[in-house]
């Protein structure tokens, strides 16, 4: 009965009230403590309390009501009370509607015109100018948001430039210089996007820039090789350079870190990027067919395709589109392995390296495929020397490869939640009428058989591709007896047709995805169309064979003007519409630090939280100083405390996401425990024998075992490096009239 009173009736006639429990909570009159809920008291002041029944303070994010719109933002101030209107965060300005709801885009204040970015800061005057425009009556002609940019007809562009190309090269005549201006003139027509001011919106432009800050960020707290995100929700440390590797991500990061603009530094390392795609697929085709011209205009159609300038603007695909780079060099490296010289076994250590410390999806199908070539040319290492030669790409790969490989093993079996990397591949096939596109639309989502293809992102071939599809068989229909390297330029053609209509909506997708370990893979492959990364080299390499028959023992102007016009024709459409998109990111301020799929996260995670709260039981913190992912604090016992507290578990949990290799250390230098804390922040646990006060110190350190890796890693660097080296020296006579000399 005394427990009945106790639990039950007390409750019903107690009142609400205030009880501060380290942090202020609200006890509502049916004696729970309100939690994930609202209050609003008789002043008309409005605050919110978490789960935990915590009255929130600082930046909180809650769901939208609408599934499919972002998070909605709020601030409290430190007595938790939501803030209205404008106001001051951190020295920037900020707009609250009547509900506490952030504000984005152009408002009016006043009659003043302001203008706040995606993150809800107010965009500074100097480029708020460039974001709205207006005519000498004062009628405005661009909306914020738009371009600041607009960009002359694709089409006569595109002629304009054609033409100087081609008085250009008839003027100068030296060899060489003709491959050299057309392959320049893919990847300037490719980057013009990129000679803007801000950088354009894409899918994933957010997730991506936050590892290029996120690096800086680490690296400038001192983390060196950077193993976390120091960026990404608001520095709690995120473990995307673990999962995603991220060596190639460094070049923005530093230039960034060292003084250039962060939009300069990002368009230098997608430049960078368009050069490296260009030149490699030059060397491919050069190398497969053992003509120049080959290689030209392979690399013209590959630069400008439709889906590789799809991964860099509408999808801001960064690792896909670095990987892109080096699967010409892996087309080339196995060709060379198993069909041509055999010591050339590097290049394909550099390509699979390259391919691996870009994008881990690429990674897992250029394995596939490359176990599919190798049986199918599994006689061809009956040859001892190609056997021996594709072992050491084995071994030297992984070496080279181990300082990522095994911090990724071991955090991938530590419970780290990958789950939401998973899609339906069955429902994200490409309906194959998408592939004939003359005029691809350079924005929308992904393309699905299910949903209005009015609304979908492009995956056209372009008409340079398609004419070269078409010219080549017409050619091997023809002169096929006649035609000398046909059969390599055949079988290139039908692998590219092949993996279209793989991706395709053709391709029985909802059967296949029924065997379960099949399933898994296509789940975490999640879109079909990834296959095009592989299409799109095969096809600019056949069709670039295509198109070298077709004006055989014609002018090299014309053997080249012709496919670099009939590209330029769709992909210049596509840039068009590039260039008057939306200008989401003008400096780094206008990026974001939370983003929406929360992978690499353990499960239960609230990303909401991560606002610099340090929480505490048992003990106060007094003092705190944070430099990255070390953070030092000393704590004295609570006001509260008293015996019976004492014997609880006292813990301080500190503005870090928990992940394994956090060390902490009291300040004689004894190791404390570490746990999951609520969010999975860290939980550091004072000691039973501690008197409730003292200093502490969380620091990340990685385990002798990486630091190995790492050292191996490098040594396998050098040792190739050195390799390579002699053979270039020996290739090129060096050693030959070395020795010469001395016995002269």
């Amino acid at each position: 009965m005394t427990a009945f009173l106790q639990f039950v009736l007390t409750p019903l006639t107690s009142e609400a009230s205030w009880v501060e429990e380290q942090s202020w909570r609200y006890l509502s009159e049916d004696g729970s403590y309100k939690q994930d809920d609202w209050l609003t008291d008789a002043a008309g002041k409005t605050y919110y309390f978490d789960h935990d029944g915590r009255m929130v303070t600082g930046w909180l994010d809650l769901p939208s009501d609408d599934t499919e719109n972002a998070p909605v933002t709020y601030f409290f101030d430190n007595n938790g009370v939501m803030v209205k209107g404008l106001c001051e965060i951190g020295g920037r300005l900020y707009l609250f509607n009547d509900d506490g709801s952030l504000c984005t885009g152009s408002q009016s204040i006043e009659g003043i015109e302001l203008l706040f970015g995606k993150d809800g800061a107010e965009i500074p005057s100097e480029l708020r100018g460039l974001a709205k425009a207006y005519d000498d009556n004062g009628n405005i002609i661009r909306e914020a948001g738009e371009s600041a940019y607009k960009f002359p007809t694709y089409l006569l562009t595109s002629l304009v430039f054609f033409t100087g190309a081609v008085l250009f090269i008839s003027i100068n005549r030296r060899k060489g210089l003709t491959e050299t201006s057309f392959i320049t003139a893919a990847v300037f027509m490719s980057s013009l996007p990129l000679l803007l001011d801000y950088i354009i919106y894409g899918h994933d432009l957010t997730f991506q820039l936050n590892r290029i800050l996120g690096i800086t960020a680490s690296l400038k707290s001192g983390m060196f090789p950077a193993r976390l995100n120091g960026f990404t929700f608001n520095g709690y440390g995120y473990a995307d350079p673990v999962f995603y590797p991220n060596l190639f991500i460094y070049i923005p990061a530093v230039l960034f870190g060292i003084g250039v603009s962060f939009t300069a530094s990002v368009h230098i390392f997608l430049i960078l990027i368009n050069a490296a795609s260009a030149l490699s697929m030059y060397y491919c085709g050069k190398r497969i067919f053992g003509s120049v011209q080959a290689g030209c205009i392979s690399s013209i159609l590959y630069t400008l395709s439709i889906y590789r300038l799809l991964n860099e603007y509408t999808r801001a695909a960064y690792g896909e589109l670095l990987a892109m780079v080096f699967i010409p060099l892996a087309v080339c490296g196995l060709y060379e392995l198993f069909y041509g010289d055999e010591k050339k076994w590097p290049l394909l250590v550099a390509a699979f390296t390259g391919i691996f410390q870009s994008h881990l999806i690429s990674t897992v199908l250029t394995a596939l495929g490359c176990f599919i070539f190798g049986i199918i040319s599994i006689r061809r290492l009956s040859d001892r020397k190609r056997l021996m030669a594709l072992i050491k790409v084995c071994v030297f790969t992984f070496l080279l490869n181990l300082w990522t490989l095994i911090p990724l093993i071991q955090y991938m079996f530590s419970g780290i939640d990958t789950s939401v990397l998973q899609f339906k591949a069955e429902d994200n096939s490409v309906p194959v009428s998408m592939f004939f596109d003359i005029f691809p639309d350079a924005s929308g989502n992904t393309p699905s058989p299910l949903k209005d293809l009015s609304s979908a992102m492009p995956m056209s071939l372009g008409l340079g591709m398609l004419s070269g599809i078409f010219i080549l068989i017409f050619l091997i229909c023809r002169n096929r007896s006649r035609l000398e390297g046909y059969s390599k330029a055949l079988r290139l053609l039908c692998a590219g047709i092949l993996l279209m209509l793989i991706s395709s909506s053709l391709f029985p997708w909802e059967l296949l995805v029924k065997i379960p370990l099949i399933s898994t893979v296509c789940s975490y492959i999640q879109f079909p169309w990834r296959l095009q990364t592989y299409s799109a080299c095969f096809l600019s390499l056949a069709c670039g064979f295509g198109f070298v028959k077709l004006m055989e023992g014609k002018r090299s102007i014309y053997v080249y003007g012709l496919p670099l016009l009939l590209t330029l024709i769709s992909s210049q459409y596509y840039i068009g519409q590039v260039l008057n998109q939306e200008a989401s990111v003008w400096t780094e301020n206008d990026v974001s630090a939370s983003i929406s799929n929360m992978e690499y996260l353990y499960p239960g995670t609230d990303t909401s939280k991560a606002k610099g709260n340090t929480f505490s039981k048992g003990v106060v913190v007094t003092g705190i100083s944070n430099n990255g992912f070390s953070i030092t604090l000393n704590y004295e016992p609570g006001i509260q405390e008293n015996n019976e507290q004492n014997s609880d578990e006292r813990y301080i949990e500190v503005p870090l996401f928990y992940y394994p290799n956090y060390i902490a250390e009291d300040e004689n230098g004894n190791r404390l425990e570490l746990r999951k804390g609520s969010s999975n922040v860290i939980r550091v646990m004072i000691p039973d024998n501690d008197d409730g006060s003292g200093w502490m110190h969380v620091y990340y350190k990685e385990p002798l075992m990486w630091r190995i890796m790492e050292i191996i890693s490098f040594i396998t660097f050098a040792g190739l490096i050195i390799y390579e080296g002699k053979n270039y020296l020996k290739g090129s006579g060096y050693y030959a009239k070395k020795r010469a000399d001395l016995e002269a």
